[in-house]
Formats: structure tokens, C-alpha cells, sequence
């Protein structure tokens, strides 16, 4: 059977490629992403859009969640030497820590679900001894393609976008990347047919 055929930047099949609605967005905070290798496999994954739509954003992806794992401790070595602060629920409010810093000290996101975070978090202390920011106040999440939901769970893309939005002081208008998952969400359920997304995600 032949392969479908993918695009090479944003990894969607051809037929549902999301590029032609990118543009690059000049975030003042940089960005780092640490996703593990599930989600960066997942056809309905958010991180690269971000990846592709802002100009300081890194992605790394940890294939083998392990301490005694050489390459996967220099991909943490590698993040922990930007100095960066873990946006992750039981920290302080972001709005009002963040503007305590004296630079803009980059932001890092885990890309992964609940289960695999908190044991990413384990295997690699030097990640939970972090100072931790957390988001509050948040809208409902629009990643409306999940067949399970913890409350006040959000999809990378929009932890990302709602961090840079209560932060930077100048008005960007990042809310033009939820627009790009709110297309592939959308796209992906006029294929599945109204009744199947109904059956298994609406609820």
C-alpha cells in the first residue's frame, strides 16, 4: 500500500497541511519545548505549530525518558543551561512572578501527557528544582478533539500563547496561531464525519 504523502515542515498529510495559514511571530521571550517522542509522533500534536510560528522557540524531543540515558541528560543539560523557568501548575502566578525578572529568561513547556510530565519530572530532578510559573485564569481549552480531559487541562499551543500574551507587554497577536489548531481540529473532524466526532468527543 502506498504511503500518503506528508509535508516536510509541518508533518500533516498533504492534503490537510496547515502551512499556507503560518506566519512567524517576533515572541520577545524565547521559548523551549521539551516533548516526548508520544507526542511528537501524535498526527494532532500542537507543539509544532508553535515551533513553526514563532522566531525563539526550540523544540527537543526526548525519546528515551531515562536518567541513565546519556543523550536524553544532554538534551536536559542543553535546556537547563538557557536558564529557563517551567511553566507547570503549582508554581506562582506568571503574570505577576515573571515581571519580577530582570530579563526575559526563556519560557520551557512540557510537551507530554500529565502521567509522562510528572514522570519526566521525577527522572530528572534538575527540571522540578526549576523555578516554577503557572497560569491562571485561563479560557475553556478549544482542543476540542480529546477523548479525555483533566480540568483546566490546555493544549501546549495554547500554554505557550496565553503565557506570552500575560507576560509580554506589547499587544501580539498570538492568538493567530490557536487559529491554526482551531483549522487542523477542524479539518481533522469534517474527515471522521460529524457523527464519529460526536460518539467519541463530545460530551
Amino acid at each position: 500500500m502506498m504511503k500518503r504523502a506528508h509535508c516536510d515542515q509541518c508533518k500533516r498529510p498533504a492534503g490537510s497541511c496547515y502551512c499556507h495559514l503560518l506566519q512567524q511571530h517576533d515572541n520577545d521571550c524565547p521559548v523551549i519545548i521539551l516533548q516526548d517522542a508520544r507526542e511528537a509522533k501524535h498526527p494532532l500534536g500542537t507543539a509544532r505549530i508553535a515551533k513553526l510560528g514563532l522566531r525563539k522557540c526550540d523544540l527537543f524531543v526526548l525519546e528515551n525518558c531515562d536518567r541513565s540515558d546519556p543523550v536524553a541528560q544532554a538534551i536536559i543539560d542543553r535546556i537547563l543551561s538557557c536558564n529557563p523557568i517551567l511553566v507547570y501548575p503549582g508554581g506562582d502566578n506568571m503574570k505577576s512572578a515573571y515581571s519580577q525578572t530582570k530579563k526575559p529568561q526563556p519560557l520551557l513547556f512540557i510537551d507530554a501527557t500529565w502521567r509522562r510530565s510528572r514522570k519526566m519530572l521525577f527522572e530528572f530532578p534538575q527540571l522540578a528544582s526549576l523555578p516554577r510559573f503557572a497560569l491562571c485564569d485561563t479560557p475553556a481549552s478549544r482542543y476540542r478533539i480529546r477523548s479525555a480531559r483533566e480540568e483546566g487541562a490546555l493544549a501546549t499551543l495554547e500554554a505557550i500563547v496565553y503565557s506570552l500574551q500575560a507576560i509580554e507587554h506589547h499587544a501580539k497577536d498570538y492568538l493567530q496561531l490557536l487559529a491554526i489548531m482551531d483549522w487542523m481540529i477542524s479539518d481533522q473532524v469534517s474527515r471522521m464525519g460529524e457523527s464519529v466526532f460526536a460518539r467519541n468527543y463530545r460530551h
